[in-house]
């Protein structure tokens, strides 16, 4: 009985040592791909890149240029945007709302900064508006998964209809001008992220709401954009 018992135990430290010798295999394993995924992104370079001087951070964006005009935004396909702090070497990536609007519309833009390198812009979706960062805490904001400000355009007289929104550019020294709008007419729009005014110099302005992280407000109707 006790060669018995002897020989059984032999036998399960065996099974016991094939069984954590697999394990380690796997583990390894593992840790290679996971080494290759790391020396992937590390290796991968941005199509494009907008850096804030004056604090320090870059905005890339990876994908491809494609077409005859190799210069974006018209021709640039982004697969994903990372925001890098040059100082800090933190980096976080910005996910959209509605990326699938964005890729098929060529709806990024580069002209991220504002002139005065306080805030910076990034497309939600094209029905979704924009989102704004303060520079100074782009990057916890972004490691929070929120947003300093948003910016969104609706019809006063329907909820269900969503805009198509348009980023045209900056207006010193960090409103950012962009335009919304159905079926080819848009109406251009002027945003003001530190007092939260929207305006527009069109008589329909009043048929418009803008939406923003404080609520709704009506756009008011201005004669100097």
């Amino acid at each position: 009985m006790s060669q018995q018992r002897v020989a059984s135990n032999r036998s399960s430290c065996r099974n016991v040592g094939f069984y954590v010798l697999i394990m380690l295999m796997e583990l390894l394993l593992l840790g290679c791909n996971s080494e290759s995924e790391d020396s992937a992104l590390q290796t991968e370079k941005p199509v494009v890149s907008r850096l804030n001087q004056q604090h320090q951070i870059v905005v890339e964006f990876y994908g491809e240029l494609i077409g005859p005009d190799s210069e974006p935004p018209n021709h640039l396909l982004v697969d994903h945007i990372l925001v890098r702090d040059n100082k800090t070497k933190m980096v976080e990536r910005f996910i959209p709302e509605d990326a699938d609007t964005l890729q098929s519309s060529f709806g990024y833009f580069t002209n991220v900064w504002s002139p005065d390198s306080a805030y910076m812009v990034l497309p939600l979706g094209r029905f979704q508006g924009f989102a704004l960062f303060s520079s100074k805490t782009v990057m916890e904001n972004l490691q929070q998964n929120r947003f300093s400000e948003t910016i969104q355009i609706n019809l006063t007289t329907d909820n269900s209809t969503k805009l198509w929104h348009e980023f045209i550019g900056w207006q010193k020294p960090h409103s950012i001008y962009f335009s919304a709008g159905l079926s080819g007419r848009l109406i251009e729009f002027i945003f003001d992220p530190t007092t939260g005014e929207v305006r527009t110099q069109t008589a329909a302005g009043s048929s418009f709401r803008a939406i923003t992280k404080s609520g709704i407000t009506e756009v008011s109707i201005s004669n100097n954009m």
